[in-house]
């Protein structure tokens, strides 16, 4: 899919991954938020802390009398958002009568099995809630290098940005070579490629974060991000995800190898 090869997964020592995202949305369904105590009860082991709240709208209105705006905030008892969460903060589920979400970040997501296995359990509380199908999904992952780099003596500054040339692609560098002379001011800098095929949107942005440098600008630190995005816009049957769901963690995969450098496939072996 958009012309990236297929890559055959392999199992690395190590990961940069620094979240995974699963989001959905679907018709206005009561029942979601009715029902709510339900997925309370199936997440509650892993995700304890739990906020259970009124959904809000909030509507601007042109007062002729007075000639201004007013703001007119409306609550509905049978719309409700719920958000439940790990005590580390690191898990978090959310859900309303239009939308889901379930997010893992840090050292807390483990493999596309475990975490397929809660999408799994949502989507079942789901399907009794009767929601029919979605009208957008999402499948995000974001991974992060940190690097701290030093140019010896005699070497330009430019040279601890090579983390960047280190660990993406060649051929997704041009935007970064096109301003070489500028890099040792750079707090930061990304590029971002939207490819869209047969109603799949792959979205890649990739860049880098200068978080701290000396005064000489000869020693960096800071991180290198790669964040990948497959979103479908259209219907999809709820019976019809999870096998989509694989699809997209395979495509990202795809995607993921054709972003990266040779010298970063080694650095996740080793």
């Amino acid at each position: 899919m958009f012309g990236i090869p297929f890559k055959e997964k392999e199992v690395f020592n190590r990961n940069f991954i620094n979240n995974v995202t699963f989001e959905a949305t679907f018709a206005p369904n009561r029942n979601c938020t009715a029902m709510r105590d339900k997925i309370s009860a199936v997440l509650g082991d892993e995700l304890p802390v739990k906020h259970d709240a009124i959904s809000q709208t909030i509507e601007v209105a042109f007062d002729e009398r007075t000639k201004s705006n007013s703001v007119i905030t409306k609550q509905d008892e049978n719309d409700r958002r719920l958000v439940m969460s790990a005590k580390n903060g690191q898990k978090q589920f959310e859900l309303t009568n239009t939308s889901t979400k379930y997010l893992e970040s840090g050292a807390t997501y483990k493999d596309q099995q475990d975490f397929d296995s809660k999408i799994g359990r949502i989507l079942s509380f789901l399907k009794e809630a009767d929601v029919k199908e979605f009208t957008r999904l999402i499948l995000r992952k974001v991974n992060i290098v940190t690097f701290n780099t030093r140019s010896g003596d005699g070497q330009s500054p430019a040279v601890v940005y090579n983390a960047v040339q280190d660990l993406v692609s060649p051929k997704l560098l041009c935007s970064f070579e096109a301003f070489s002379d500028s890099m040792p001011f750079l707090k930061q800098h990304f590029s971002t490629m939207v490819m869209e095929e047969n109603g799949n949107i792959l979205t890649i942005r990739y860049g880098l974060i200068v978080d701290n440098k000396s005064q000489d600008k000869k020693q960096v630190n800071g991180r290198v991000i790669i964040d990948m995005q497959l979103a479908k816009q259209s219907r999809t049957d709820i019976n019809e995800v999870s096998s989509l769901l694989g699809e997209y963690h395979q495509e990202l995969y795809n995607a993921f190898h054709w972003s990266i450098s040779n010298n970063m496939v080694e650095l996740l072996r080793k």
